[in-house]
């Protein structure tokens, strides 16, 4: 069955309305976004400036820069990768667990916020926030 041009027309005029209607939430996504960015590359500066000011000097700052630019190369690498694979189903090679920069000052005394929920890492450099003993894998009933 073959489909009219009207028909056709009207899908697109259908879609693209749609998509128009979305556009002020994508708009008010990006900024908010944009504001989120701000403000965390500020706390960042913030604290990086701080350590470096108070004695820890500019070596540990930048072992930790040039580690986030490793990352973000390999992630940068692993999904170019993928992409020009198309979706192979031929497994991926490992990622090889990168140097992580020695701390000149202590570590968090705890791995929980404020409010009492744990911090969790999950594979893959992921942080879960949640409550303490929560799982996200399936639970069993007693």
């Amino acid at each position: 069955m073959t489909r009219s041009p009207r028909r056709l027309k009207q899908q697109v005029q259908d879609t693209v309305g749609e998509q128009v209607r979305d556009l002020p939430l994508h708009a008010v996504r990006l900024a908010m976004f944009g504001v989120g960015r701000a403000l965390l590359l500020g706390d960042r500066v913030t604290r990086d400036y701080k350590e470096i000011t108070e004695g820890g000097g500019v070596k540990p700052v930048i072992g930790r820069l040039r580690h986030d630019v490793q990352h973000t190369a390999e992630k940068v690498v692993g999904t170019v990768v993928e992409r020009v694979r198309g979706g192979e189903d031929a497994e991926p090679e490992p990622e090889p667990e990168p140097a992580r920069p020695r701390r000149t000052r202590p570590a968090r005394p705890s791995a929980a916020r404020e409010d009492g929920a744990a911090v969790r890492r999950r594979p893959g450099g992921e942080i879960s926030v949640g409550k303490p003993g929560a799982s996200d894998g399936p639970v069993a009933k007693p």
